[in-house]
């Protein structure tokens, strides 16, 4: 039997603009979907249902190998058949941008720091990083680069996600992007990768140079966030300690810090169920180095 085409609604379409993975998703459950487009759960499903089956969206295999796999929500990433639909309705997208190729880093990114912000931007103002882009404080060299939110030191270096501008009773947190890290590296070392150590040191540099105000129009209200993602196999005493080395290095190296915020979480993706979708992850204290917790509401 053959499948009859799709006709997309405008429903439909919203998901696959949430789903563009350099300005929004890269991976998001069901309810996520829910609770971000605000439509009827039942809705979403059947929605997700019909996407998938023409194509247009899938369910990354990475998901079936998780904890708990029958059981817990779907997680949905758009496919190159979707991204075709985008472009040709003019979605905003860039032409590079950088995702990992790790399934529980992007899990912790997407559905720990950035659908939570998204969700808290509903009920604030929030600029997305299409509107950072289109900002006009924003200077036509980057917004005319192939790689626009790209911290521009010796080398290009990636943030874990594009930047956001967050307004909360009348304070305002420019985000230039956040970190994860999953603690599969020392915090520094000359042997390994780039690690923790190193992606810290550039945002010292990027603040030094204030590249976040000649590249972003961030002039001040600058949030870093660093996301530590605890794996489920470590007791909560590993964690604490990961934590206070962190802090350390950062005072012993950079002294003190109003500007990096640090908060863990575990590793989502080896949770026997997603958690459900609030903000609270945003809106609970963030730890600092010589400061008080630092909090945005």
């Amino acid at each position: 039997m053959e499948l009859k085409p799709l006709d997309l609604t405008y429903r439909h379409h919203a998901i696959l603009e949430l789903l563009e993975p350099s300005l929004a998703f890269k991976f998001l459950t069901t309810s996520w979907v829910t609770a971000l487009t605000e439509y009827n759960h039942n809705t979403v499903q059947q929605l997700l249902y019909e996407l998938r089956l023409n194509g247009y969206v899938e369910v990354p295999r990475e998901r079936y190998r998780t904890t708990n796999s029958n059981y817990k929500d779907y997680v949905y990433q758009i496919t190159e058949k979707g991204k075709r639909i985008n472009e040709k309705r003019g979605v905003p997208a860039l032409k590079r941008a950088h995702r990992s190729k790790s399934f529980h880093h992007e899990c912790v990114t997407d559905m720990c720091f950035l659908a939570p912000l998204r969700l808290l931007g509903k009920k604030h103002k929030l600029l997305t990083p299409y509107d950072v882009l289109n900002h006009p404080n924003v200077p036509e060299s980057t917004k005319k680069s192939v790689n626009p939110f790209a911290i521009q030191l010796k080398k290009a270096v990636n943030l874990d996600c594009p930047p956001h501008v967050l307004t909360i009773n009348g304070r305002t947190f420019c985000i230039p992007g956040i970190q994860t890290d999953r603690g599969t590296e020392p915090i520094k070392s000359p042997e390994a990768r780039t690690t923790l150590g190193d992606h810290i040191d550039e945002f010292f540099q990027a603040m030094k140079r204030r590249l976040f105000e000649t590249q972003f129009g961030m002039p001040d209200g600058i949030v870093f966030p660093i996301v530590l993602v605890n794996s489920r196999f470590d007791h909560e005493a590993k964690w604490k300690l990961r934590l206070e080395s962190v802090l350390n290095w950062v005072e012993k190296n950079h002294g003190k810090s109003p500007n990096l915020i640090f908060k863990q979480v575990p590793d989502i993706a080896d949770l026997d169920h997603f958690p459900k979708p609030d903000t609270e992850f945003i809106t609970t204290p963030w730890r600092r180095v010589g400061f008080p917790d630092f909090s945005f509401v």
